[in-house]
């Protein structure tokens, strides 16, 4: 069968992960305010929500601009232990799953987000999601660059061997939503 977007032949998806396939916001938020105040850092949730797609490094920079890299690194490692505790809090977005369950082996599937991968395998292994169901998992260790840069979805779209027009990416945040629009694919906001 054969699916197309104006006259495009679309040959793969590819998915954010957090706020896309699952509504990650208040387990992010639990851990990171558990991270940051036992750090002795004052935790900003609007500064955090506003900050929502970036990379650890530029939310960091948003939160606490002038921490040195000794907490940064304290941080990190807090936000990975209490993110793990906090995973009941996480929904799945069914809908995404399906279509990707449905669609599987008609379409070529990444998953794509600059989070850690520590993070991406705690959360699917949490809800007992195979790796397989992508045909390329790309994280923040992958890529020098986060959204808004293109850089993860460039990287997901050379490893599949599929050009930008040829894509649909499915976002959520405004930062991930020009990512996806830098990447020259085709965008779907998710809202959940």
């Amino acid at each position: 069968m054969d699916y197309t977007i104006s006259d495009t032949m679309i040959k793969a998806f590819l998915f954010d992960l957090d706020g896309t396939l699952f509504d990650s916001s208040s387990a992010n938020v639990e851990a990171y305010s558990r991270a940051f105040e036992e750090s002795g850092i004052n935790f900003d949730k609007s500064k955090y929500i506003d900050s929502f797609g970036l990379r650890f490094n530029d939310m960091v920079d948003v939160i606490a601009p002038n921490i040195n890299e000794e907490t940064r690194d304290k941080i990190k490692n807090l936000k990975v232990k209490y993110y793990k505790q906090a995973l009941v809090k996480v929904k799945p977005n069914q809908a995404l799953l399906n279509i990707i369950s449905t669609f599987r082996g008609q379409f070529k599937t990444a998953l794509s987000t600059t989070a850690r991968k520590s993070n991406v395998d705690n959360l699917l292994a949490y809800f007992d999601i195979s790796t397989s169901m992508f045909d390329v998992i790309i994280t923040g260790e992958d890529v020098v660059r986060g959204k808004p840069d293109p850089e993860c979805y460039l990287l997901a779209m050379k490893q599949l061997g599929v050009k930008p027009s040829d894509c649909v990416i499915f976002e959520d945040s405004d930062v991930g939503v020009a990512a996806a629009t830098a990447a020259g694919a085709h965008v779907i906001r998710v809202v959940i």
